[in-house]
């Protein structure tokens, strides 16, 4: 008796935690909880074929469906990512390498950072996090590949171009936290780039300040008439409701969408307790009329974040 009411206990919980749409997930705490959607996908699964192939426990038809049913809606939010899309099939318009790469800046390596960057070569690398001295470091060993560079103000965030940066600002959107704007004049057209990092939702100020951040940042990007690039780390998941609605009301796409989900934190050198969370927060939504032809993501090198790196065309 006991044992059944725990299995269904698990099964309703397991299928509430499947709905990463649902209004539930708007509070802190499940957010918080969402972010080991991965794990629950998994041990639903774990559970629904111990069900299904166990004689005794075979006959809880009605707690295998259950199990069933979450299982649908777990792949719907992780499955669907990797669903090629039709625009990413185009070959034409000026090829173009983005990365967005949090580097933390109390790992900071100024080798090691060179060297994952220069394993990675990209057009336009956003960095999030370097002190201004460590972005100075950064910035003397790479102007060979990143002749044009523009440091916030405010917020920790650097921008490393080969194209030529015609303007640049750094803008809080009237929130309290800043966001690296760029115009770059790629082969004779304009393109904008922002570099952002929404903070970590760990307790319930943060969590309102970062879905904050991310209003504000959609609600620029529905306004603007240029290819538009918004990349950093974002704080949240690929499946969370908040950089869902970002997406919808931004009108950007995620760069992984049809190219499935990329792990960027947490990585480490040393043991950590963190070390068995693996989510996707580092994103790069790009405009919807840009083909995006393949997303990676690199090697953490002594940060606890891996770089997510996107090639796309204008």
């Amino acid at each position: 008796m006991i044992f059944s009411v725990i299995l269904w206990l698990s099964a309703i919980v397991l299928l509430a935690l499947s709905f990463s749409a649902a209004w539930w997930y708007k509070f802190w705490i499940i957010d918080i909880i969402g972010t080991f959607y991965l794990l629950f996908a998994g041990i639903t699964l774990l559970l629904f074929c111990i069900l299904l192939f166990q004689k005794r426990l075979r006959r809880n038809f009605w707690l295998i469906a259950v199990l069933a049913i979450a299982l649908v809606f777990y792949a719907e939010s992780t499955l669907l990512w990797y669903v090629p899309r039709v625009r990413d099939s185009k070959v034409s318009g000026v090829p173009v390498t983005v990365m967005a790469y949090n580097v933390n800046y109390r790992r900071w390596d100024t080798l090691a950072t060179e060297k994952v960057v220069r394993a990675y070569p990209a057009d336009i690398l956003g960095l999030i996090e370097p002190e201004a001295g460590q972005a100075a470091d950064l910035r003397a060993r790479v102007k060979d590949i990143f002749p044009h560079y523009y440091r916030a103000t405010g917020g920790n965030l650097s921008l490393f171009s080969r194209y030529p940066i015609t303007a640049a600002r750094t803008d809080n959107l009237q929130t309290r936290y800043h966001n690296l704007f760029a115009t770059l004049n790629v082969q004779g057209k304009a393109a904008q780039v922002v570099v952002t990092h929404p903070l970590a939702p760990i307790s319930r100020n943060y969590f309102n300040l970062r879905n904050q951040t991310i209003r504000s940042l959609a609600n620029y990007a529905q306004k603007q008439k240029t290819p538009l690039i918004i990349m950093g780390d974002f704080n949240a998941t690929s499946w969370s409701p908040y950089m869902r609605a970002f997406g919808q009301r931004s009108g950007l796409r995620n760069a992984s969408q049809g190219h499935g989900i990329h792990l960027t934190w947490f990585y480490s050198n040393f043991r950590s307790p963190y070390q068995l969370i693996k989510i996707p927060i580092d994103h790069i939504f790009v405009s919807p009329n840009i083909p995006v032809s393949e997303i990676t993501a690199g090697e953490p090198g002594v940060s606890d974040h891996r770089p997510v790196i996107a090639k796309i065309r204008f």
